[in-house]
C-alpha cells in the first residue's frame, strides 16, 4: 500500500516506524514524568502501566516491521525463563521464615524446569 503525499511515496513500513517511534517516545516521557508528578498510588500505577504499554507496543511495531519477530521473541522469552529458573534454583529456597521447607524442593524443581526450557529456547532453538 502506497500513499502519495505532496509527491512523496509513503508505504506501510514507514508509517509503522513513525507510529512506533511516537509510541516509544510517549512512553518514555510518561515514565520520566511519573517521578515529578504527585500522583496517588493507584494513579501512578495506571500511568506506569500506560507508559510501559506504549513502549512495548512501539517495540512490537518496530520488530514486526523489520521482521524476524518470532526469533527475537523466542530468545527474549528464553532469557526470561532462564533467569527465572536460576532465581528459583539459587535464591527462592533460601527463605525459610516465610514458607515450609518442603516448598523449597518444589521451587528448585520448578526452577530446573524453567532453566532447561530457557536454555533450550536461547541456545538450541533456531
Amino acid at each position: 500500500m502506497h500513499l502519495l503525499y505532496k509527491g512523496v511515496s509513503i508505504n506501510k513500513f514507514m508509517i509503522d516506524i513513525i507510529i512506533a517511534a511516537v509510541l516509544i517516545a510517549f512512553g518514555i516521557i510518561v515514565l520520566a514524568r511519573i517521578t515529578e508528578a504527585k500522583y496517588g498510588d493507584q494513579r501512578a500505577l495506571l500511568v506506569l502501566i500506560i507508559g510501559i504499554s506504549c513502549i512495548l507496543a512501539g517495540a512490537w511495531l518496530i520488530l514486526s516491521a523489520i521482521g524476524a519477530v518470532m526469533f527475537v521473541l523466542t530468545k527474549i522469552l528464553g532469557l526470561l525463563l532462564l533467569a527465572a529458573g536460576i532465581f528459583y534454583i539459587g535464591f527462592f529456597p533460601d527463605v525459610k521464615r516465610y514458607q515450609r521447607e518442603g516448598m523449597s524442593n518444589v521451587g528448585i524443581f520448578i526452577g530446573f524446569i524453567l532453566a532447561i526450557i530457557g536454555f533450550y529456547l536461547v541456545f538450541l532453538m533456531w
